[in-house]
């Protein structure tokens, strides 16, 4: 993960922050550390019909045993059953993406976008299949978020989308503390033929490797008692989702 240097001085690849500042433009430049560019206040944002979602479904879970880390059992339901209840009303239409389409998701109840390029080309194949699906029935905003996130933020899609329209890289990134978070973005079509253009040439290509030398437009959540990015992926993250999300269901009760 990247991590800016705040409080430190600056320095040739270094990013500080004055307080209060809510949205900046950042470069990725080629060592993949962040260069400002700009920042700017908040104004509008897009409203959620014209965003498409699309949860990121197509790993596996290696280190709890195998299988879709989407259909993991979490206090109860699937794993993505919980992401998708937090991204549904953030956009007009919620979508799987998925390597292959296949029964075992039925149980999400939501239609399956299988990657475009056969074989496991990590999340970025997942979005530019995404994507690229949205832009063809005239979507231009794609929102992602990952399978294993059962507490991702309410406001994601909302604030992603101020951070994309006060800024103009096509790109919308959430932060938290001193980590990017690539999987929780926002992408305009416009990304869309560097994106099928890397995943087509280069095969698997990871979030920074893409990103790099491209702006990004970044919104940050100050920390909180729990991490609202907190990937599940492995068993004591698993364990520690399960008790949460267990005790939330007791005091609604």
């Amino acid at each position: 993960m990247l991590s800016d240097p705040r409080g430190r001085a600056n320095g040739p690849n270094s990013l500080a922050f004055a307080g209060g500042v809510d949205r900046i433009s950042v470069l990725l430049d080629q060592c993949g550390t962040m260069k400002q560019t700009s920042s700017a206040g908040i104004q509008r944002e897009l409203e959620p019909t014209r965003i498409v979602a699309a949860i990121l479904a197509g790993g596996r879970s290696e280190r709890m045993g195998g299988g879709s880390k989407a259909l993991i059992d979490l206090a109860g339901r699937p794993m993505a059953g919980h992401v998708a209840e937090r991204l549904k009303t953030q956009a007009g239409q919620l979508l799987l993406s998925v390597e292959a389409v296949s029964p075992e998701f039925d149980v999400l109840g939501l239609p399956q976008v299988p990657d475009r390029h056969p074989g496991s080309n990590g999340p970025l194949g997942g979005v530019a299949s995404v994507l690229r699906q949205a832009a063809d029935t005239g979507c231009e905003w794609l929102l992602i978020a990952p399978c294993d996130a059962p507490f991702l933020p309410s406001d994601l899609g909302r604030r992603l989308s101020r951070a994309a329209v006060a800024g103009d890289s096509g790109i919308a990134m959430a932060r938290y503390g001193d980590r990017l978070q690539p999987a929780f973005s926002l992408w305009h079509a416009s990304q869309l033929e560097g994106l099928e253009r890397a995943v087509e040439e280069q095969g698997k290509v990871g979030f920074f490797e893409f990103l790099r030398g491209r702006r990004v437009d970044i919104m940050e959540w100050l920390p909180r008692p729990l991490d609202p990015f907190l990937n599940v992926n492995d068993r004591a993250a698993l364990e520690r989702a399960n008790r949460i999300l267990t005790r939330a269901d007791e005091n609604e009760s």
